[in-house]
Formats: C-alpha cells, structure tokens, sequence
C-alpha cells in the first residue's frame, strides 16, 4: 500500500522509521493499525532462531521488543554463558546459585557496614574520654594552692 494512502487510513509508524513509497500495515482491528518497519520474511522458519534481550514501554500502551535472530542468536547466547561462567567461578557457586550468592554477600556486606559504623562511633568516643580527663586533671593542679602538691577535696580544704 503506498505510504500516503496508510497513513490516511490511520496508520501510526513507530520509533521514527523511515519507509519507502510502498508500505506493509499491520492492522489489529479495534486495537491497532500501524506502519511494518520488521523485517519482511516469506516464512518464520527463515528467521530461524529468535530471541527477545530487552523489553521496555514507550507510551501509554505500546511496547518495544528487541531482538536478535537467525546466527546472531548464538554469539549473543555465548556471550552469555561465558559470563555466567565467570560469575559462577568468581562466586564459587553454582550458576542457578548465582542469584542466591549475590542477595547473600549484599546482606554480609549490610552487616559489616553497620559493624563498622559502630566501631567508629566508639572509636570516637573513646579519643574524647583521654581529653575529658586531661581537662580534669589541669584544672585541678592549676586551682590547687596547696604547697605539698595535693589536690584540694572536699575533705581537704584546708590541707595547709
């Protein structure tokens, strides 16, 4: 059908494809009319294998698929395995395990963060008692007027 003539009828062409004068339309009654910017093929068995890698909304409704078909499925698969592999000698697990490892070592992580939170706080407080102390002590010698060297107390006010 010629490009003018669909869009006419009420076509939608999707994510800014460019067409040539002559178009396919997919038209789901009631649901749908748009614009083929696929592949056109006489049957699906020359497409071969097929395999979705990402799906997203683009609006309110409409879905993109992407994918990749015929021999790219393997590299892509490959490519794939050979990361799961990786991960699976990394983790010293099992590859249906990864999953489970993974959510593990993120709580043992949690858990050592908070450890270490903790630690500094009573690190913290620890570096100050030493000069709490300090303080104490100099304010005592610099009041004490006592020639024998004795820190005045309550009970000892009148030590000289």
């Amino acid at each position: 059908m010629p490009l003018d003539e669909a869009k006419a009828k009420g076509a939608v062409a999707m994510f800014g494809e460019k067409y040539g004068a002559e178009v396919r339309v997919i038209d789901l009654p009631g649901v749908s009319m748009e614009l083929c910017g696929g592949t056109h093929v006489s049957n699906t068995a020359e497409i071969g294998l097929f395999k979705i890698v990402s799906e997203t909304g683009i609006s309110s409704g409409v879905r993109r698929i992407e994918a990749v078909a015929g021999p790219a499925v393997l590299e892509y698969l490959n490519v794939r395995d050979k990361v799961v592999r990786e991960l699976s000698d990394r983790f010293k697990s099992k590859p249906e395990e990864i999953g489970d490892r993974v959510t593990s070592l993120q709580a043992e992580l949690k858990t050592t963060q908070k450890q270490l939170e903790s630690v500094k706080q009573e690190l913290a407080i620890a570096k100050i008692r030493p000069i709490g102390l300090k303080i104490r002590i100099r304010w005592r010698v610099q009041n004490s007027s006592c020639r024998h060297g004795r820190y005045r107390t309550r009970r000892a006010k009148n030590c000289c």
